[in-house]
């Protein structure tokens, strides 16, 4: 499990309104959760869909494309670089579609070491193939390759590249059209972010710590797709990863 001690506090109001057990498709966990949550003052109601446990069966739940080293252990998933000299990609795409009005949530550290570590920590949100198609695994995890297919990027980086470099943003594809760009929002090696990404009739929020970074809204939304785990350069550390519908 990852080590919190870097982790910023934060606060999540929530009340559990009702629980089934009707699990996922070859699911980690075969709990799902009815909750209202509360961050700031935007308020959720989440069916909560999918808790991945990233156990020895993680591989039937999630495909690999790049050349990081990927793998999962004791409940949670990394992406590292193969040597601190080479600049190492991938992508870890959970290979069911998310719902439409999607709500995700995540721990996720930007591990050491510090140097040539980019502090990459992206997240690919309802991909699908050109033609509308349900997206097909199987490129190589270079990054302009995903760039001519509909998709939404959430971007976080920093880490060793230096205070000029990092940032937060949101993209849509095709096109790698910049939709919100925050400079001043960055990774730092070795701290532990909880993430939260909400898809609602077009408004994507995006939450860290607690605190809402992106607010935009889409006025012509894509549809429901795949989510991918992104990064490059990096050693990113996931683990308490949930999947959820926003009713």
């Amino acid at each position: 499990m990852l080590n919190t001690s870097n982790c910023r506090p934060y606060i999540y109001l929530v009340s559990i309104a009702a629980l089934s057990f009707s699990g996922c498709n070859k699911s980690g966990s075969n709990k799902t959760a009815r909750e209202n949550i509360t961050i700031g003052e935007d308020t959720y109601k989440v069916e909560w869909l999918h808790k991945e446990s990233f156990d020895s069966a993680w591989t039937m739940r999630w495909i690999v494309e790049g050349d990081a080293v990927v793998h999962a252990e004791n409940g949670a998933l990394y992406q590292r670089k193969a040597s601190l000299d080479q600049k190492n990609k991938s992508t870890v795409w959970f290979r069911s579609e998310m719902p439409q009005n999607l709500a995700l949530r995540a721990r996720v550290k930007c591990d050491e070491p510090s140097e040539n570590n980019a502090g990459n920590i992206n997240l690919f949100l309802h991909a699908r193939e050109a033609d509308g198609s349900q997206l097909e695994f199987g490129r190589d995890g270079t990054y302009n390759t995903y760039h001519n297919i509909p998709n939404y990027i959430i971007t976080l980086t920093g880490g060793s590249m230096g205070d000029e470099q990092g940032h937060n943003r949101l993209r849509r594809n095709p096109g790698f059209n910049l939709l919100v760009d925050n400079p001043e929002v960055r990774s730092h090696s070795g701290e532990t972010y909880h993430l939260m990404v909400t898809i609602v009739e077009g408004r994507i929020r995006y939450y860290i710590n607690g605190e809402k970074k992106i607010d935009y809204i889409d006025e012509d939304p894509l549809p429901a797709g795949r989510l991918g785990l992104r990064t490059w350069n990096s050693n990113v550390v996931w683990d308490k990863l949930e999947i959820g519908r926003v009713e």
